[in-house]
């Protein structure tokens, strides 16, 4: 008859009530399972930390010009505090920092034993809306070969996979970002 609507016995509004639930929520049941597989490969095999962002923020270069080197900022200061909240390792003081960008920001330091405080402004790194803030001061670690290749000039120089780089050209180096 005309108006009557007729179930097919594959169609999803003709299974009960049960089925149709099983079906609807496979979807996000899947979406998690994916996402905890995805995090348990991540977290096997690890992010690539720098050694340095545990240890105490102690000055290891100050960028020529840095808002840093305005501040009389000089390598072997230990930075103690960002904007009266006290950083104890690099990986906080950069949080901190770059939390910062173009904001007047009262940094304190150890100075030969004295507490100092100096005032500056982080430039601002970065484009449109990740904007972060940076001083120019960098820790005092080096580079380490990770690995080296076979035949290029790395391994002709007598390079091998975990020396450290202190110098290049009888100019040290340290850590750069």
């Amino acid at each position: 008859e005309r108006g009557q609507i007729i179930k097919h016995p594959d169609e999803f509004l003709s299974k009960t009530k049960w089925e149709r639930f099983q079906v609807l929520i496979m979807g996000p049941v899947m979406n998690i399972l994916l996402a905890l597989i995805l995090l348990a490969l991540v977290l096997y095999q690890g992010v690539e930390k720098g050694s340095y962002e545990d240890q105490p923020p102690v000055v290891g270069v100050v960028t020529a010009n840095s808002p840093a080197a305005k501040a009389d900022i000089k390598p072997g200061d230990r930075i103690i505090s960002v904007s009266r909240h006290s950083v104890r390792t690099w990986e906080q003081f950069l949080i901190a920092i770059g939390s910062r960008p173009n904001q007047e920001t009262q940094i304190g330091l150890l100075r030969a034993g004295m507490e100092e405080t100096r005032k500056l402004t982080p430039a601002v790194v970065g484009q449109s809306r990740f904007q972060f803030g940076d001083i120019g001061v960098l820790p005092n670690v080096h580079p380490r070969v990770p690995s080296v290749v076979s035949g290029d000039p790395a391994e002709k120089a007598g390079l091998k996979a975990g020396d450290v780089i202190l110098a290049v050209d009888s100019s040290p180096i340290t850590f750069s970002y």
